[in-house]
């Protein structure tokens, strides 16, 4: 069944973010605590029958840290970036009436990378993607005449990678 569009909408929210960096004198080092908190409600305006927007969480916590680190010394030109950050993703309606909906699910991002300020802005990368718990809720879907239908997403996922800006 093709997509259906549910019409006009109004999403109503707030987003609170706040972080700490902890430098070195030097400036070379940098760390910073980070953290953000939002919320969202929808509305399908004139609609019977429910009137939630699907797919759009209630709210999403995010804490983590950010860290840049020169290798060796701090005038070496080796620098490791490093942030790592975990999420709280609330709960989804799937239908407008909210009769299904997903449950609150965590994910844990990691990413490193690693530049030398002789490689005029290239980098390496790599990273993971790690759902500890309930990793069958991200992506949840209505097939119609009450079918739900699940993206399951792996419980570890590995990236990596060149970047060459040109």
């Amino acid at each position: 069944e093709p997509p259906t569009s549910l019409g006009p909408s109004t999403r109503n929210g707030f987003d609170v973010e706040g972080g700490w960096t902890f430098m070195t004198p030097q400036g070379r080092k940098a760390f910073t605590l980070f953290a953000n908190f939002s919320a969202v409600s929808t509305d399908l305006l004139g609609r019977k029958g429910g009137n939630e927007v699907p797919n759009v969480p209630d709210y999403l916590l995010t804490y983590g840290v950010d860290a840049v680190l020169p290798l060796f010394s701090g005038d070496s030109p080796h620098v490791l970036g490093l942030t790592v950050y975990h999420q709280w993703i609330g709960p989804k309606p799937i239908v407008p009436d909210r009769s299904e909906s997903t449950r609150t699910y965590t994910r844990l991002t990691i990413d490193l990378n690693y530049t030398n300020k002789r490689w005029k802005g290239a980098s390496a990368f790599c990273g993971l993607v790690v759902y500890p718990d309930r990793r069958y809720e991200e992506s949840d879907f209505d097939f119609g005449s009450g079918k739900v239908g699940v993206d399951p997403k792996a419980p570890v996922t590995v990236r990596g990678g060149i970047y060459v800006p040109l």
